[in-house]
């Protein structure tokens, strides 16, 4: 019995055992078998052929890269232009299409007196031009055909040639005109610290060198009765004298005229200058019509450039019917009335004489005062010429 238990259990025992042996499994279309379970294939990746790639499973073409040229960067798939510092050019030059080129500027023109070098207006060497040279033809056609008929070259030294000059000497008072007849303050004197010819010149002197009871001394000389003219062209070169109080003068006044004393005969100012105005010069006729006296003198002024340090030519053209004044070749003033029979008005029909002087005050060159301290101040005369026509 036993032995059949035993038995019987051994048959159960591989029967078990029979049913516990694995069975194969068959998995289905698109799936495998993997660790016992079917499982879908995977599908292989595709392979892409040339010129294609694999994106997101599928082939495309392959993009060729975006190249920017020089200058540019790729940002976002886009060629943007480079970030670059500015171009500064250098003065005169300006900024065209990238590049700085050269401005166009207007050319340099120099003033009158200068000329372009470098880019530089520099002033011109001066050119020396004798101021003290007579030319004729500056008074006209007619005057160009005068001849010399009286001069003074001044080519001695010492005192005045006394031939050619006379000497006034005082304050007027000898001669019937106290103050000559102005108010002035001066003692005329034939001191060679009053007037002397030195260097080539005559130099007139006014100063605060006194004499008596004048404290001022000056010089005064006239050609009367010595050299005696109507008509013609009478030339002074000179320099003047500078200082408050002075009254310089280069004037005519008639010889023996025949319409009387002053104002009736006429008074011709080649130039007249004040010290209390600066490089100014005064051209005056004087008439019984037409003078200081009366208010109604008949004249001009202008500025002439530095009458003090340079010479300058004064000189006046007198004919039957006209004077003209001229400064350095240029006519400044005309006197010319239309009833040239009324001696009032033209007395200018007989011999005149040439007088230089310096006053110190008086009514018109004292007007605004006198400078104090010591000083003396001098006119330099270069030469005195008359021309006249002698054809006639």
């Amino acid at each position: 019995m036993k032995r059949f238990v035993v038995v019987s259990l051994m048959v159960m025992f591989v029967t078990l055992l029979s049913a516990c042996e694995p069975t194969e499994v068959t998995c289905g279309e698109g799936t495998i078998l993997e660790d016992g379970y079917c499982v879908k294939e995977e599908e292989p990746e595709p392979m892409c052929g040339e010129g294609t790639e694999l994106i997101e499973g599928e082939c495309v073409p392959t993009e060729e890269p975006t190249l920017c040229e020089e200058g540019y960067s790729l940002v976002d798939d886009q060629c943007v232009l480079d970030e670059v510092e500015p171009i500064v050019c250098d003065e005169g030059y300006s900024l065209v299409d990238g590049t700085c080129v050269l401005d166009e500027v207007e050319p340099i023109v120099c003033d009158e007196g200068y000329t372009l070098i470098d880019d530089t207006c520099v002033l011109d060497e001066p050119v020396v031009v004798d101021t003290c040279s007579t030319d004729l033809s500056d008074y006209g056609a007619v005057a160009s055909t005068f001849e010399l008929v009286w001069a003074d070259e001044f080519d001695y030294e010492g005192m005045l040639d006394d031939s050619k000059w006379e000497y006034l000497i005082g304050n007027g008072g000898s001669y019937g005109l106290p103050g000559w007849g102005n108010n002035e303050l001066q003692y005329y004197s034939n001191s060679l610290d009053n007037v002397k010819v030195e260097d080539g010149v005559l130099k007139i002197t006014a100063s605060t060198d006194g004499y008596a009871q004048y404290d001022y001394t000056s010089g005064r000389v006239r050609t009367m009765n010595k050299a005696d003219f109507k008509y013609g062209v009478y030339e002074v070169c000179a320099k003047m004298p500078n200082g408050l109080g002075t009254w310089p003068a280069i004037w005519m006044l008639p010889t023996n005229s025949p319409h009387g004393g002053w104002p009736y005969g006429g008074e011709i100012d080649i130039m007249e200058a004040v010290g209390f105005e600066n490089n100014i010069v005064h051209w005056n006729i004087h008439t019984k019509a037409h003078n200081w006296g009366d208010g109604q003198s008949f004249g001009a002024h202008g500025y002439l450039s530095d009458i003090y340090n340079e010479f300058h030519k004064y000189a006046v053209v007198w004919d039957e019917d006209s004077i003209e004044f001229y400064v350095d070749g240029v006519l400044k003033m005309t006197y010319a009335p239309s009833n040239l029979s009324d001696p009032n008005v033209w007395p200018f029909d007989s011999e005149f004489h040439v007088i230089l002087n310096i006053a110190v005050g008086g009514s018109w060159g004292g007007q605004r005062g006198i400078q104090d301290g010591e000083w003396s101040t001098t006119m330099e005369v270069d030469y005195v010429r008359i021309y006249q026509n002698n054809n006639e």
